[in-house]
């Protein structure tokens, strides 16, 4: 009997120490997935640890979480970019059915900005791993400082804007004498205006359905060539198209707000280091007709999309949200250049 008692007693002081550990400890929601915080009260005699295998735990099942929203985001793109070349019912005007196209492009545009967050996040998941104690730090001598990089400047008589990320940015767009200005509309990998932006008229397109191409595409380059990336042509020197990871920079580590200078609306973009460039919302032109002036636009990458050789990523935005998205070759979108 004397056994089973102290069986007993040992048994529900354990269940109170777990009990008062729980108390103590909890994942703060600020903090990556899998990244453990410790939280203690007056009553804590020692920090408490949460195990790594219930991290590992918690972290698979949140990645698995966003490769299903990954998953469905894809299907309703595919579904929306497939709705918004259906016709309309016989008798209906053509303002009714350019209206329901706009309304699926600003569909695509929302769902590849949650798309283009997600794929961050997973991508997080990936490379981040529960911190482990460190190792005791000697202390060493610092550097004498270094003078401050200038905060604008200009390479090839082009002005440019250090914005405190890993490239400076150009102050207006290609083709542009101004930051307000629109510039140069071009379909990608083209280097001039034209009249019409269509399958027909794009110069890599074999034929007028965007399914073949000459030289950018499934299976060959997707990323364009020197001799077809117009800022470095026309501007010279070390002047290029950003890439789709400067682009995304610019859209996750700057604040955006919608403002309106010189008569032309469009975003302020401010860098982590207090400058700001102003990217004008001046539509895109796709066929003949210019659409969205005033009140959306997009700007090429250097790159196209893997998944979809007949698109290109460029950086969409609206008055009220901005992303990252692919978008088909032969539309007519704006350049903003940047120099390392």
């Amino acid at each position: 009997m004397k056994r089973i008692a102290t069986f007993l007693t040992m048994a529900i002081c354990l269940s109170g120490l777990t009990a008062i550990q729980a108390q103590h400890i909890r994942i703060s929601s600020n903090q990556l997935p899998g990244r453990p915080a410790v939280v203690a009260d007056s009553t804590a005699t020692a920090p408490a640890r949460v195990s790594s295998v219930s991290i590992d735990t918690v972290r698979t099942a949140q990645l698995q979480g966003l490769l299903a929203q990954r998953q469905t985001l894809r299907k309703q793109i595919g579904e929306a970019e497939a709705r918004r070349d259906m016709q309309l019912p016989a008798g209906s005007t053509p303002e009714s059915q350019e209206e329901y196209r706009r309304q699926q492009d600003s569909l695509c545009l929302c769902l590849k900005s949650q798309l283009t967050d997600i794929d961050l996040q997973i991508g997080e998941f990936r490379t981040v791993r529960p911190e482990r104690p460190m190792p005791p730090q000697r202390l060493v001598s610092q550097p004498a400082p270094q003078p401050e990089a200038p905060a604008n400047g200009s390479s090839e008589g082009h002005e440019w804007v250090d914005l405190g990320l890993s490239v400076k940015w150009a102050t207006c767009n290609v083709g542009a004498g101004k930051a307000e200005d629109s510039g140069t509309y071009l379909a990608w990998g083209e280097k001039a205006a034209k009249e019409s932006y269509a399958w027909a008229d794009y110069a890599d397109a074999k034929n007028d359905r965007g399914t073949e191409f000459t030289t950018y595409g499934k299976g060959g380059k997707t990323v364009l060539d020197k001799a077809d990336d117009v800022a470095r042509q026309q501007w010279g020197g070390a002047w290029r198209m950003p890439t789709r990871k400067e682009l995304e920079e610019l859209k996750t580590k700057c604040s955006w707000t919608f403002v309106e200078r010189d008569g032309q609306t469009g975003y302020e973009v401010k860098g982590p280091n207090g400058h700001s460039i102003f990217l004008p919302a001046a539509g895109c032109r796709n066929g003949k007709q210019l659409q969205g002036m005033g009140s959306d636009a997009g700007y090429w990458s250097v790159e196209l999309d893997t998944e979809h050789p007949n698109s290109a990523w460029s950086l969409y935005f609206n008055s009220k949200v901005q992303g990252m998205g692919y978008s088909y070759r032969h539309f007519g979108r704006l350049v903003r250049a940047v120099v390392e």
